[in-house]
């Protein structure tokens, strides 16, 4: 048989003589009696082979021992990249990195945020709007073994929208100087000059709160 790494053992024993009782071990370090049930987790990056040895008891007589080898595949670790800066009508790539260890990748499934899903194992999309998207990649090996991840990004504005009217007097309506999409870009650097080009402000880092 063969297993993703904690997956259920689920083994069905059944003994030919009718009455009889039966006993397992795992590799000497777990024991039980009836069915096997159990649970094996693998870590490592290799495929392991776990053996169960099995025997059926009756009036004080015992079987021959039965060995059943168990394959137990670590699971994938899922992984991507993506191009940034991410920016609104601009394609976006995303590239699969996940490892997959003793077997080889056979199904992605990309969930881009935006109701958006993909099957490739690498993928290209474009944002119609700015704004943060969870996007989520689930991977699948060749042995049925599964792993996912998912990233928040920030999908930023082609261009800052400049207003073309400011009137600071206190009525709560474009007393500011506000700049639409500005808080996608931190680390701007604001002038501002008078019509006779004398430059009466600077800063950096602006945050729409000039009046």
């Amino acid at each position: 048989d063969s297993l993703c790494s904690g997956e259920p053992v689920s083994i069905a024993l059944t003994p030919c003589l009718s009455g009889s009782s039966v006993n397992w071990t795992r590799d000497s370090t777990a024991s039980g009696t009836g069915n096997i049930v159990d649970v094996i987790n693998n870590t490592a990056s290799t495929a392991s082979t776990t053996n169960y040895t099995a025997t059926a008891t009756l009036n004080g007589c015992s079987s021959p021992a039965i060995t059943i080898p168990v394959v137990v595949d670590p699971v994938p670790i899922a992984g991507f990249t993506y191009s940034s800066p991410c920016i609104a009508g601009v394609p976006v790539v995303f590239s699969d990195n996940s490892q997959f260890f003793s077997a080889s990748g056979s199904n992605w499934w990309w969930n881009l945020g935006d109701s958006t899903v993909a099957l490739q194992q690498n993928t290209t999309h474009v944002y119609a709007n700015p704004g943060t998207y969870h996007v989520c990649l689930d991977v699948v090996t060749d042995h049925g073994c599964t792993d996912s991840i998912c990233q928040d990004i920030t999908v930023i504005p082609a261009e800052i929208v400049a207003p073309n009217v400011i009137t600071p007097n206190g009525d709560g309506v474009n007393d500011l100087l506000v700049f639409s999409f500005l808080e996608y870009y931190a680390n701007n650097y604001r002038e501002i000059y008078d019509r006779w080009g004398k430059m009466i402000v600077e800063k950096d880092g602006y945050a729409n709160d000039w009046n």
